[in-house]
């Protein structure tokens, strides 16, 4: 049973656009910020463009899937948000 600490109406579509909007938009500004510490990163770095690429894509999809999780369960307890994510 959760609990959350701010009771939110889920059925209202607007509240519901919020949210998405607002996860969306804290998951892009940290991939964003981070990618150009790993852009600075990698360019220290002596390797090959074809590995630099995909070293940079596996460092974003590890970010984006810890931040995403991160994120989900800092909804869920305050709002109580993400049932589709977490069942």
């Amino acid at each position: 049973m959760k609990i959350p600490l701010i009771r939110v109406n889920h059925k209202n579509h607007n509240i519901a656009f919020f949210f998405n909007a607002l996860y969306s938009a804290i998951i892009f500004a940290i991939i964003l910020t981070f990618n150009d510490y790993i852009d600075q990163f990698l360019d220290k770095k002596a390797l090959k463009d074809h590995y630099k690429k995909s070293i940079k894509v596996f460092i974003h999809l590890m970010i984006t899937f810890i931040f995403t999780i991160g994120l989900i369960y800092l909804f869920w307890v305050i709002f109580g948000w993400g049932n589709t994510f977490l069942g």
